[in-house]
C-alpha cells in the first residue's frame, strides 16, 4: 500500500513504465516468434513442393519405355516382312526341288531305256549313282529344313525381349501406385498440418489479448493509488507462463510430426534396393538362357556333323560313280557316256560351292549371334551401377544418423534451456509477489533484471532454433540433388540407345550382304539348272545315237 502510494506521489513514471515496455518488449518477441513459424512453415511446404515432383520424373521414364515399346512394334513390323521375304524363297526351293527331280526322273527312265540296249550293263550304274545322289540330296534338303526349323525358333524365343520390358513397365506402374498411395497419405498430413496452424492462430490471438489487457491494467495502474490490482499483473504473467508453455508443446509435438513425416520419406533407398533385386532376377534369367543356347549351340555342332558326314558320303558317292564312268569310256558306244561324267563333275563343283556357300552364311550368322549374345554383360554393368547406388545411400544413411544424433543433442540443450526459463519466470513471479508485500522500492529493479534476462534468453533461443533451422535446410539441400543423380542415369541409357543404334547401322550392313550371298545363291541356282538341262539334252541324244546301231 505505502509502495503504490510512493509511485503515485513521485513525478517519474520510470519504474511504472517498465512493466509497460518488458510487455512490449514481450510482444515483439512473440511476434518475431509468430513470423519465423511463419516462415518455417513456408518453406516447409515450398520443400513438400519440391518432393511432390517426383511422379513426374517417373512419369518421364514410362515415357522412355513407351518408346521403346513402339521400337519393338516397329521392329516386329519389319521382321514380318523378312518372314514373308523367307516364306518366298522357301517356296521358290520349293519348286526348284521339284524341278529338279522331273530332270531326275526323266533322266532315270532314259537310263532305264539304255538298259535294254546291247551294252547297257555297265549304264545301270550311274543310274544307282543317281538314285543315290537322289536320296543324298533329299537327305540334305530335310537337314536344311530342320536346322531352318530350329532357327525360326531361336528367333522366335529372341523376340521374347519386348515381354522382358513390359514386366518392367508394370514394376514402374506400380511404383506410380505406391507414389498415389503416398500423395494421399501426404494430403492427410497437409490437412493436420492446416488445423495445427489453425489452433496456433488461435493461441497467438489469445495470447495478444491477454497481452493487451494486461497492458491496459498496468496502464490503469498507473494513475490508481490503490495497490489492490498488484496482484493482477502477477496472475497475467502466469498465464502467459502457462501459454508460452503450451506453444512450446505445440512446436514440439510439430517437429516430432514433421520428424517422423522425413523418416517416412527415408524409405526410398529400400524401395531402390528392391529394383536392384529385380535387376539381379533378370542376371540369373539370364544365366539360364545362356546355359540354354549353349545346348542349342551343342545341337548346332551335332548337325553341322552330320552334314560333314553326309557331304563326306555324297563325295565318295561321286568319286565311285566317276571311277564307274571313266570304265564306260572303254567299252563301244561311250562317246555319249563321257557327257554325263562332264556333267557330274560339274554338279560336283556346284554342290561343292553351294557347301561352301552355307558353311560361310552359317559362320556369319555364329559371328552375328555371338555379338548378340553380349547383352548379358551391358546388364552386368547396370547392376555394378545400380549396386554402387546402393553403396553410396548406404553412407548417405550412415552421414543421416550422425545428424541425427546431432539434432537430439539440439533438442535436449533447448529442452534445458526451456526448463531455465520457465524456472527464472517462477522466480521473478515469486519476487513481485514480495515485493507487494515490502515497502522498500529498492527491490523495483529486480523484476527489470529479470525481464532483460527473460529477453536475453528468449533471443538465444531464437538463434538457437535459427541455427538449428540453416542446418537442417543445408542437410535438405543436399537430399535434393536425387533428380540431377537419375538425370545421369537417363544419359547412361542414351548412351545405350546410341550403342544400338550403331549396332543397328552395323546390322543392316550384314543385311547388305546377305543379300548380296543370297543373289549368288540363285545364280548358282540358276546355272546348275541350265547344267542339268543341258545333261537331259545331251542324255536323250545319247538315247537316240544307241538306238541307231541295234536297228
Amino acid at each position: 500500500m505505502h509502495l503504490s502510494e510512493s509511485m503515485v506521489n513521485q513525478p517519474q513514471a520510470t519504474s511504472s513504465a517498465t512493466p509497460v515496455q518488458n510487455t512490449e518488449d514481450q510482444v515483439a518477441s512473440a511476434s518475431s516468434t509468430v513470423n519465423l513459424i511463419d516462415s518455417l512453415q513456408k518453406q516447409y511446404l515450398k520443400i513438400k513442393e519440391n518432393a511432390e515432383t517426383y511422379p513426374y520424373v517417373w512419369a518421364s521414364y514410362i515415357v522412355v519405355y513407351g518408346g521403346f515399346g513402339l521400337w519393338t512394334a516397329y521392329r516386329w513390323k519389319k521382321l514380318r516382312k523378312t518372314e514373308d521375304r523367307v516364306k518366298n524363297l522357301q517356296e521358290k526351293l520349293r519348286k526348284l526341288v521339284e524341278t529338279e527331280e522331273y530332270a531326275i526322273s526323266t533322266s532315270t527312265k532314259v537310263s532305264e531305256s539304255m538298259v535294254n540296249q546291247p551294252q547297257a550293263t555297265s549304264s545301270a550304274t550311274p543310274v544307282q549313282n543317281t538314285e543315290d545322289q537322289v536320296a543324298s540330296a533329299s537327305s540334305t534338303v530335310n537337314l536344311i529344313y530342320s536346322l531352318q526349323k530350329q532357327y525360326l525358333k531361336i528367333k522366335e524365343n529372341a523376340e521374347t525381349y519386348p515381354y522382358v520390358w513390359a514386366s518392367y513397365i508394370v514394376v514402374y506402374d506400380g511404383f506410380g501406385l505406391w507414389t498415389a498411395y503416398r500423395w494421399k497419405k501426404l494430403r492427410k498430413t497437409e490437412d493436420r498440418v492446416k488445423n495445427l496452424q489453425e489452433k496456433l492462430r488461435k493461441l497467438v490471438e489469445t495470447e495478444e489479448y491477454a497481452i493487451s489487457t494486461s497492458t491496459k491494467v498496468s496502464e490503469s495502474m498507473v494513475n490508481q493509488p490503490q495497490a489492490t490490482s498488484s496482484a493482477t499483473p502477477v496472475q497475467n504473467t502466469e498465464d502467459q507462463v502457462a501459454s508460452a508453455s503450451s506453444t512450446v508443446n505445440l512446436i514440439y509435438s510439430l517437429q516430432k510430426q514433421y520428424l517422423k513425416i522425413k523418416e517416412n520419406a527415408e524409405t526410398y533407398p529400400y524401395v531402390w534396393a528392391s529394383y536392384i533385386v529385380v535387376y539381379d532376377g533378370f542376371g540369373l534369367w539370364t544365366a539360364y538362357r545362356w546355359k540354354k543356347l549353349r545346348k542349342t549351340e551343342d545341337r548346332v555342332k551335332n548337325l553341322q556333323e552330320k552334314l560333314r558326314k553326309l557331304v563326306e558320303t555324297e563325295e565318295y558317292a561321286i568319286s565311285t560313280s566317276t571311277k564307274v564312268s571313266e570304265s564306260m569310256v572303254n567299252q563301244p558306244q561311250a562317246t555319249s557316256s563321257a557327257t554325263p561324267v562332264q556333267n557330274t563333275e560339274d554338279q560336283v563343283a556346284s554342290a561343292s560351292s553351294t557347301v561352301n556357300l552355307i558353311d560361310s552364311l552359317q559362320k556369319q550368322y555364329l559371328k552375328i549371334k555371338e555379338n548378340a549374345e553380349t547383352y548379358p554383360y551391358v546388364w552386368a554393368s547396370y547392376i555394378v551401377v545400380y549396386g554402387g547406388f546402393g553403396l553410396w545411400t548406404a553412407y548417405r544413411w550412415k552421414k543421416l544418423r550422425k545428424t541425427e544424433d546431432r539434432v537430439k543433442n539440439l533438442q535436449e540443450k533447448l529442452r534445458k534451456l526451456v526448463e531455465t526459463e520457465e524456472y527464472a519466470i517462477s522466480t521473478s513471479t515469486k519476487v513481485s509477489e514480495s515485493m507487494v508485500n515490502q515497502p522498500q522500492a529498492t527491490s523495483s529493479a529486480t523484476p527489470v533484471q529479470n525481464t532483460e534476462d527473460q529477453v536475453a534468453s528468449a533471443s538465444s533461443t531464437v538463434n538457437l532454433i535459427d541455427s538449428l533451422q540453416k542446418q537442417y535446410l543445408k542437410i535438405k539441400e543436399n537430399a535434393e540433388t536425387y533428380p540431377y543423380v537419375w538425370a545421369s542415369y537417363i544419359v547412361v541409357y542414351g548412351g545405350f540407345g546410341l550403342w544400338t543404334a550403331y549396332r543397328w547401322k552395323k546390322l543392316r550392313k550384314t543385311e547388305d550382304r546377305v543379300k548380296n550371298l543370297q543373289e549368288k545363291l540363285r545364280k548358282l541356282v540358276e546355272t546348275e539348272e541350265y547344267a542339268i538341262s543341258t545333261s537331259t539334252k545331251v542324255v536323250e541324244k545319247g538315247s537316240t545315237s544307241s538306238e541307231t546301231p541295234s536297228k
